[in-house]
């Protein structure tokens, strides 16, 4: 889909993703929506089941998997770990 939106074909994408990103295109949209899902949980009020939804992710608990395996945290212990008290 983004491939098309950029008048690419996916192994195009692929390829320039790896070169310049030196990921995949998947690995780099997941790591951009990891990105956001730390900003969204150290800066809105939002849940994390919502932030999980409003990412494109249809299962919070797959989500939750993801983001301990990329950051070795669960969202909470993120929150936990550097949420400033205010």
């Amino acid at each position: 889909m983004i491939a098309g939106q950029l008048r690419l074909t996916s192994e195009e994408l692929n390829t320039l993703c790896k070169e310049y990103a030196g990921v995949t295109a998947k690995q780099f949209l997941l790591d951009c929506k990891l990105t956001e899902a730390k900003r969204l949980l150290l800066y809105s009020n939002w849940h994390v089941n919502e932030i999980a939804f409003r990412l494109g992710f249809e299962d919070s608990s797959y989500f939750s998997r993801i983001f301990k395996k990329k950051t070795s945290l669960t969202p909470s212990d993120f929150l936990k770990k550097y949420r400033k008290q205010g």
